[in-house]
């Protein structure tokens, strides 16, 4: 029986500890987004609007998956066809984490020294 919420679906098929696991990492998605939001804040380049996406992106997943099937494609419910647009969602929220490890916390304003 379809149940059209991934959080009553993770939760019966992982139990309770993989429900934790689940949210765990979403919480680090958040975390790290809202740091990266912060860290590139008054940029005004792609990396901050790529940053503000993701971060959007993975808020908003995070609401609709309370209300149907649509971060894990289930096969009793949207069959393997649905992860065709599904794997944008995964694809933006590990672009957060990829943006995070790519870009520096700030600017090296301090001149290296020579040898």
């Amino acid at each position: 029986m379809a149940t059209h919420s991934n959080y009553v679906d993770i939760l019966a098929e992982t139990g309770i500890v993989g429900f934790g696991l689940y949210l765990w990492l979403f919480g680090v998605l958040l975390v790290e987004g809202y740091r990266l939001c912060r860290r590139l804040e008054g940029r005004g380049d792609f990396a901050e609007a790529m940053a503000n996406v993701a971060f959007a992106g993975t808020l908003a997943c995070l609401v609709v998956m309370g209300f149907g099937d649509w971060l894990i494609p289930f096969a009793y419910t949207q069959t393997i066809n649905s992860f065709g647009y599904e794997v944008y969602s995964w694809l933006f929220m590990g672009m957060t984490l990829l943006l995070s490890r790519l870009l520096p916390a700030a600017p090296n304003l301090q001149p290296r020294p020579t040898l």
